[in-house]
Parts: structure tokens; sequence; C-alpha cells
């Protein structure tokens, strides 16, 4: 269901017919918007889980997360092929290039005062695979810096959905993503309760929650699936 069938079911809900009180539209699509952002803060759902791949640069610590990015859930180095001084590739006893096929330890999370104790006073220290992290807002700081260029970082993490978009002041909108595929009831009996309850009509505005409610709960039982069928994540290159 797109976003403009969620209005329109919505719509029902509240006033029984297709035509509606006259600049009552933005009002039930901006509500469309909060429930959607909403049900979202109540958990990380399993399809709000995500990957992004970070270059390193020569001795920047800094880098910026994706706009979506919500919460860390890991962080591994793709580990590079070795090479000597010259930056020709290291060969094994067959005289073959060495290949690493892995990565590296997770990276471990640190507070800002642990950073400042731990690493600034050495702050000329370098490496190629920097081994912790601190948040920095929407940037990932890393410790010790980072020694070359074009090292990947595999970050594993919680997004935020993007927010629904209606074209005009009419509830149109053909926009889609995961909630509107898996939920799109709650989504309207939710935001009808909300134009309910402001328009004091709270039996109705109560029944609906609770029917939002049901839905939700439905689809917490399957997140824990879900969740049981998870297997230990692979990094692969993106």
């Amino acid at each position: 269901m797109d976003y403009g069938e969620v209005f329109d079911r919505a719509k029902f809900l509240i006033w029984r017919s297709s035509t509606i009180p006259a600049g009552v539209a933005p009002e039930l699509e901006q509500q469309i918007i909060l429930t959607h952002k909403m049900i979202q803060q109540e958990k990380n759902w399993w399809f709000m889980r995500t990957y992004v791949a970070i270059n390193s640069e020569e001795l920047v610590q800094a880098y910026t997360l994706p706009t979506n990015f919500r919460e860390m859930i890991s962080a591994m180095w793709k580990l590079n092929d070795p090479v000597d001084s010259d930056g020709d590739p290291i060969l094994d006893t067959d005289g073959n290039p060495v290949v690493l096929d892995g990565f590296s330890a997770p990276l471990i999370l640190i507070s800002p005062q642990d950073a400042h104790d731990a690493f600034w006073p050495s702050d000329e220290t370098t490496t190629e695979y920097p081994t912790h992290y601190e948040m920095n807002d929407a940037e990932i700081v890393l410790y010790p810096d980072p020694d070359r260029d074009d090292t990947v970082l595999h970050i594993l993490y919680w997004k935020f959905l993007t927010a629904p978009v209606y074209s005009s002041s009419d509830g149109t909108s053909v926009s889609t993503d995961d909630l509107s595929t898996e939920i799109p009831m709650a989504l309207a009996y939710r935001a009808a309760s909300a134009i309910l309850t402001v328009q004091r009509e709270s039996k109705m505005a109560l029944s609906y929650e609770m029917r939002a409610n049901e839905i939700i709960l439905d689809l917490r039982i399957a997140d824990r699936v879900r969740r049981q069928n998870f297997k230990r994540t692979k990094f692969v290159d993106i």
C-alpha cells in the first residue's frame, strides 16, 4: 500500500466518506508523517537494519555518517592484502601474493572522556586499522588515526526510514516503504485516532488506537521471529 492509500484509509475511518472538510487534508498528512516517525521510535524493526562502507583517508579521524543513521550495530575493517615497505605484494611460499579475505575485530565504542584519556596524549599515533571509535553527533571519530587512504570501514547500523512524501495537500502520494508494506492499517488507525482525539471523539479514537496496537503487536512478533533467524552478519564489499 502506498501513502496515498494510507491517507484514503485514514480519511474513511474518520469521515466515512471520500470527501473531507476543507483545509483538513494537510493536517491528516502531517499526522500520518508523525505516526510514521513515532512507530520507528518504538523500536529498531528488522527492516531498519542496513550497511554502509566508508573509505579511510590518511590522518583523517572523523567521517560523516549517512543521513538516515539511527544507531550503530557494529563496525569492522575490510583487511587489506599485505605489502612490503616498497608497496609490493607479500608473496606466500608458492610465490603468489598473499590475499586476506576477511575483516578485523569489531571496533570498540569509547566515550569522549575515554578518548581524551587514552588517545589524546599520543595523538600522533597512527595505524592501518583504528581499533576504537567515538560517536560525535552525525560523525564517527576513529582512534588512533588511520595511516593510509582507501581502507574500507564496513558499518552495520539501524536506520531511519525516509518520511512519506505527499505531492500536494490532498493526500496524493505514491511513496512506499517497509512500514506502508508491513502495517499500513496501523498507520491509518493511529493517524485517524489522533485526528478524532482533537475532534473530541474519544470512544472512536480509543478504538482505533487499540486496533493499531494490535497490528503493531503482530509486527513485534514477526520482528522477534526475524531476529531469531538472523545469522551472524558477513560483511561484503558494497
